[in-house]
């Protein structure tokens, strides 16, 4: 997968940046935060691994309509 570089036609300041705006500074604050507190992180790889479960499955699923179940 190649990257192709555009103009960002904001102001140039740190709340503007794309790291921000898509929330990648704010997870990785958050995250730095919940470690140094010695607090548990949410969402945990559990979480990552039922999305993963979900996205196959919306991959896999029929073309159309389609009924998905889901273990709660």
């Amino acid at each position: 997968m190649s990257s192709v570089w555009e103009p960002e036609f904001t102001i140039p300041v740190a709340s503007h940046s794309n790291l921000v705006i898509q929330g990648y500074a704010g997870e990785v604050r958050y995250f730095s935060e919940r470690i140094i507190e010695g607090k548990s992180v949410t969402p945990s790889i559990d979480d990552a691994i039922e999305t993963m479960r979900i996205l196959d499955a919306i991959e896999n699923a029929p073309i159309g309509k389609s009924d998905i179940s889901f273990r709660i």
